[in-house]
Formats: structure tokens, sequence, C-alpha cells
């Protein structure tokens, strides 16, 4: 494999276009054909919740190899790679998100989602959990009938969903008068992140590009995802390294030049001072089952 497939829906290649709205389908629609797999890819502008009602899932998300056990709820944002292989005993749904129904959720609730966004989240269901299951149940069924209003009755169901979705995973964020205004700029600045990852850009260009000073995107950063502006591109870099060593055959000095890098030795200095391995050893110790020392 020579990239990470990008894809709009399973097994659809992106053209850059995405879904309007929302899409709700069975864990089982097209999963059959293939062999009940679906090799690691990922959507740049969908993201996804599969909620697992029955039976188990082996799961392959961002870095790491789970068990998916049922009932449970596995949120993966836009961008992360995912791959699954299923037990034909598992039963759920699939529920896809558009980014600009995200950016519409992000505008009404607190900023959980933005913050839920960083990373994969996988929940187990448990009796307190009844609420989170009620969401995606009238979500489901919003999306299905296409009754007059479906528009804000599913943005409403969402938007609580992510609510109930960050007080089960025990997020808090802090109440700041500014609040509204830096999640806006965080999403704009983590989008432009990801879109130009490759090109190396400093921080005074992303301000440039978004209109605001360092000092006013740095608070952003800080207040929603407590890290500098700088500190996030290096994460965000060292993530999709990390993607590009374990789902391709990319050697190490590839992926350095995939990634804009021009000096393999530069950046495989860069890449283990921020996980503890050098590129080559992180790509073994992975296919060799064993952790990093360091994330």
């Amino acid at each position: 494999m020579k990239h990470i497939p990008h894809y709009q829906l399973y097994g659809d290649e992106g053209d850059g276009s995405e879904l309007n709205f929302v899409h709700c389908e069975p864990m089982f629609n097209r999963i059959e054909q293939q062999n009940w797999e679906i090799s690691p890819h990922r959507h740049d502008n969908l993201h996804q919740v599969f909620w697992l009602r029955a039976g188990q899932v082996e799961a392959q998300l961002e870095t790491e190899n789970i068990l998916l056990c049922s009932p449970s709820v596995t949120l993966v944002p836009a961008g992360k790679v995912h791959g699954f292989a299923y037990e034909p005993s598992a039963a759920g749904s699939i529920v896809t998100v558009s980014a600009a129904m995200m950016q519409r959720v992000i505008s009404l609730s607190p900023r959980w989602p933005t913050k839920l966004l960083d990373q994969v989240h996988y929940l187990e269901l448990k009796e307190e959990s009844a609420d989170i299951v009620q969401y995606l149940q009238r979500v489901e069924e919003e999306s299905r009938n296409k009754r007059v209003g479906r528009v804000a009755a599913v943005t409403a169901w969402i938007c609580l969903f992510f609510v109930e979705l960050g007080r089960l995973r025990q997020l808090r964020p802090e109440q700041v008068p500014e609040g509204k205004e830096y999640l806006h700029l965080f999403e704009q600045f983590r989008l432009r992140v990801n879109e130009s990852l490759t090109q190396h850009l400093p921080v005074s260009e992303y301000c440039s590009r978004l209109g605001v000073g360092e000092r006013r995107l740095y608070r952003a950063c800080r207040t929603i995802a407590d890290v500098s502006p700088s500190r996030y591109i290096q994460d965000a870099l060292i993530q999709e390294a990390k993607r590009l060593l374990i789902y391709t055959m990319m050697p190490a000095t590839m992926v350095c030049y995939e990634l804009g890098f021009t000096d393999p030795a530069y950046f495989s200095r860069f890449f283990k001072k921020h996980t503890g391995l050098s590129p080559g050893e992180f790509a073994k110790r992975h296919r060799e089952g064993n952790t990093p020392v360091k994330d």
C-alpha cells in the first residue's frame, strides 16, 4: 500500500465533495462483499460514530489495535485512520456526520465537540449511558423519515449526543468569555493545519491566513486544546508520520519526504524527540506488537 486511502464512504474514493447532512446505515452494509473486513482508511470531511449493538469487532484505530465489544460507541473524527474486521454476529449502525454539520454543532454547544475531535474515543455503554443511546436512535429516526424540520431536529440530537459523550468521558471544559470565538478560531486553525501539514508553514503564516495575531491564536489553542500552535503542528506531523509508518510499506526515508521534510537525519531526530524511538524502531516495534515507550 503506497498511501492510506481517503474515502467519502466505505469503498467510495473521494472527489472533494462531502455529505450535505448526516447519513445512517447498518454496520453490515456492503461489508459481506469485502469478506467482513474494512482496510485502514480515512475520511477527510466526515466524522463517524460506530454504534455496536451486538457481537464484537476487531478495530485498527489510528496507531492502536482494539477489540470493540458490544454495546459500545466509537467516535472516529475526520482524518483519523480506522479499519475493521467484523464477526458475522456483530450488529450495529454507522452515523456519518459531515464537516459542515459539525461546524453547526460546535457553534451551538460547549467546547466538548472540538475537544472530542482531537482523537478517537471508545465508550462502553452501561446503564448510565441510556441517554446517549436515545440520542443516536432519534438521529437515525429523523434521518430515515425525512420529516419537516429534519435539519433542526438532527442538529439538536447530534449536539446532545456530543454533550453527553463529553460528560461520560468526564471532559470538563473551562468557561471563558471568548469561548465561542476561540472555538471557531481553533477549528479553522485545525482545518488549515490538516490541509497544509506537509508545507511546514510557520505559525505566523497561519495567523496571516486566519487574519488574527499570534497572541490571539496562542490563547485560542491554549484554551481549547491546552497546547501552543507550534506544538499542535508538531503533534499533527508526528501523528501523520506514525500513520504512514504503520499503514503503508513506505521506508522511513520515504515517509520523511512524503511529509515535506528534506533531511532524513533531521526527520529521524524530530521523530525520536517526540516518541522516544527512531522511525525505523517505531515501525519495527509496531509490527512485532510491542508498544512504543513514549507517545
